[in-house]
This record gives structure tokens, C-alpha cells and sequence, in this order.
């Protein structure tokens, strides 16, 4: 392109820039010559120095994102707690019900749901048998060491004989 075409497109940009920027009510010319009081634009200091907000530090900055991340995180546990709740029944709750006449025949079940009582036993048991498990394991695992420690023992002595 030559010099021609590109002043021209770019007075053409411009210009349609300018356009697009005005708003319905400063659509006359004469509302583009500026007043003294909107002369003084808020975003310029003394002579003329452009004033910019002030953007928060380093600390405000760390803070910022941990507080962020504090607030989502409870959020997070508040949704869950909510959740699990409204999973339970309450505990005076009568497990038997005896169901309605079945007017529609495709209507399914609802889901089997347990007190919280059941749960906290459910958990007891299964914390029971992962103790019992741990306790075994460290029991062979010590009587393992125990061995492997006479056998390093009795390598030792070996080695060291020869030498002697």
C-alpha cells in the first residue's frame, strides 16, 4: 500500500472510531467544544500528570488471595456440610413406613436412607477392624525387623572374621 491509501485508511478508522464514541446526546458539534468545568478532568493532577488509582501493594495483594481462597474454601464446606445433612434422617424417624396404594404403577422407591446413629456405627466398626489390621501388620513387620537384624548381625560377624 502506499502512503495515499494508508492516511486515508487511517483517517477513515479514526474518524469512525470518533463516531462510535459519542454518545446520543453530544451528537452536535457544538457539544464537543468543552466547557472550563469539564475542562479540569478528574484524571489529571497539578500540570497535568495523569492521577492514577493506587494500585494495592504486595501484602494487600497475598492477603487478598488468601482471603479469596478462605472464602471459597468455607464456602466449599458449608455446600458439603449442607449436602451430607439433608442425607440423613432424623434420628426419632420410623424406619418401617407401610407404602400408599400404588395409584402409578412406574413410580420407583425412594432411596434407603440411615440415621446418623447407624452411620457412627457403620464407621466404629470399620475403624475397629482398621486398628486390628494396623496391629498385625506392625506385629510382623517388628518380628520382620527382629530377623533381618540377627541376619545382618551374624553377616557382620562373619565379615568381620575374616579379617581377624
Amino acid at each position: 500500500m502506499d502512503i495515499l491509501t494508508r492516511s486515508i485508511l487511517l483517517y477513515l478508522v479514526s474518524f469512525i472510531v470518533v463516531c462510535l464514541h459519542l454518545t446520543p446526546n453530544s451528537a452536535h458539534p457544538k457539544d464537543l467544544v468543552t466547557s472550563p468545568s469539564q475542562h479540569e478532568d478528574s484524571t489529571r493532577g497539578k500540570r497535568g500528570f495523569v492521577v492514577t488509582k493506587n494500585k494495592p501493594g504486595p501484602i494487600r495483594q497475598v492477603f487478598g488471595i488468601v482471603y479469596e481462597q478462605w472464602n471459597d474454601t468455607r464456602f466449599t464446606l458449608n455446600s458439603i456440610s449442607k449436602l451430607f445433612n439433608e442425607q440423613f434422617l432424623p434420628e426419632n424417624a420410623s424406619l418401617t413406613t407401610t407404602p400408599a396404594p400404588a395409584t402409578n404403577v412406574s413410580t420407583r422407591a425412594p432411596p434407603y436412607r440411615i440415621t446418623r446413629s447407624e452411620l457412627i456405627r457403620i464407621l466404629r466398626r470399620n475403624i475397629k477392624g482398621l486398628a486390628r489390621l494396623y496391629n498385625i501388620e506392625l506385629k510382623d513387620a517388628l518380628k520382620q525387623s527382629e530377623i533381618t537384624r540377627k541376619q545382618f548381625r551374624a553377616n557382620v560377624t562373619k565379615e568381620v572374621a575374616k579379617f581377624l
